[in-house]
Order: C-alpha cells, then sequence, then structure tokens
C-alpha cells in the first residue's frame, strides 16, 4: 500500500495538536495554522517568536520509517549530523535534543500512529531505535507541558536555525517537509510550514515575509486520522 504523503502526516499532528490543547481548556480558537506570505512586512519571524515567548521547535516528517535512512545519503544532512555530534559543538547539540525532532509513521496494534525522535538521533538503518521514540499523543501531551524539558526560547531557536542553515545544499533543502510550532507560557499554539531552511534562516532576522494567521481548520481535520 502507499503511504500517505508527508502532508497527512502533519494535518494529523495538527489536530492531535489541537485536540489535546482543547482537553487542556486553551480555546480551540487559538490554534491556527501561519502560513508564510511573500509580502513585505514591519516584523521579522524572530519578533513574532520573542513576542509570543513561549518554547519554539522544528520538525521533519518522513512517509515512512525506512526513509528517515535517506537523510545519510545527503551530503549536506550528513555533515550537519557528524558535525553537531562532535565535543565542541556541545552548545548546538543540547539545543536541537530539545527543539529539533523527526517524525515517522509507525504501526501498533493494528493502527498507525506518528513516532517522535530527536533529530540528532536518528540513524543510518532502515530500523529506528523505537526506545528513544515517543508515540504521537505522549509527544504532543510533552510539547504542550510548560514543565517538560523540551523546546527552546526565540534566542537559542533563531541561532540554532542560522546555524543548520549552514548546512543546507545551494539554496533549497531537497526533500524537506518541515514544521515550526511555537507554544506559548499559556499553551497557545502558532505554527506554519516550512519547506526551505536556508530562506527561513534569512528570514528569521529580516522583514521580508509576513505571516498571516488563518482562522480556518488545519489540514488534517478532515477525514485522515490516525491511530
Amino acid at each position: 500500500m502507499r503511504q500517505p504523503y508527508e502532508n497527512v502526516y502533519i494535518g494529523n499532528f495538527i489536530y492531535t495538536l489541537g485536540y489535546l490543547a482543547g482537553q487542556r481548556g486553551i480555546n480551540i480558537a487559538n490554534t491556527s495554522m501561519q502560513l508564510l506570505q511573500q509580502t513585505p512586512a514591519d516584523c521579522s519571524i524572530g519578533d513574532l517568536l520573542t513576542k509570543w515567548g513561549g518554547k519554539n521547535f522544528i520538525f521533519e516528517f518522513k512517509r515512512s520509517e525506512k526513509l528517515v535512512q535517506q537523510e545519510f545519503k545527503k551530503d549536506h544532512k550528513n555533515l550537519l549530523i557528524n558535525t553537531i555530534k562532535r565535543g565542541n559543538q556541545s552548545k548546538f547539540l543540547d539545543i536541537s535534543k530539545k527543539c529539533h525532532f523527526m517524525a515517522f509513521p509507525f504501526e501498533i496494534a493494528e493502527k498507525t500512529t506518528l513516532n517522535f525522535m530527536c533529530y540528532i538521533d536518528i540513524r543510518n538503518q532502515a530500523i529506528q531505535y523505537h526506545g528513544q521514540c515517543l508515540d504521537m499523543t505522549a509527544f504532543c501531551n510533552d510539547l504542550l507541558n510548560s514543565n517538560a524539558a523540551i523546546g527552546v526560547d526565540s534566542n537559542e531557536f533563531s541561532e540554532y536555525l542560522d546555524y543548520i542553515a549552514t548546512f543546507t545544499d545551494g539554496d533549497s533543502s531537497e526533500g524537506f517537509t518541515g514544521v515550526i510550532v511555537n507554544v506559548t507560557n499559556k499553551g497557545e499554539i502558532n505554527m506554519f510550514e516550512i519547506d526551505n531552511l536556508r530562506i527561513l534562516s534569512h528570514t528569521i532576522d529580516s522583514p521580508e515575509l509576513e505571516l498571516v494567521r488563518e482562522h480556518k481548520p488545519p489540514r488534517g481535520m478532515g477525514g485522515h486520522s490516525i491511530g
């Protein structure tokens, strides 16, 4: 059977995060997709992250667990993983473990969920080490828990995005499907999709792209449920 595209998994992730936020008493209207619009703006993405406060995350999605291994076939991603694990990169290693995650589908009890693991811990093999994974419900609950030891503030997040952008291949991030998530101190959720880390890094400190809030249900709320 053909695996669903990554954007279906992104939609289910958004739905689950919003659902669990609602269970915590957070107004679901505050959970919305943020879309990048190529229009002039008075503030940068970095300004917005600072204004929102709270914790920030970056997620990458693969349509199957086997495809996680392909990260090591990309020279720039292979270099990033090997470099960041060196002893002299301990600062970025610590930030990465708290904010940069890989998600991929996983079948359990005849149902499919998403597994989340630290990006830096992925392995060059078809099956990842599941002892380092959390399923989607457990991970989303951690995401919304202000006391959980994951997520970084806007300064560390901007610094980390600038760092990993130096490893991108040319002007694109080939095969990249991802989401930036911000969870405020009140538990409100802001997020937007990204497909190019170099462009994201460039705009996080410059007001060249505007973030516009779309007041509509996140993708994945209609018929693409997982598990």
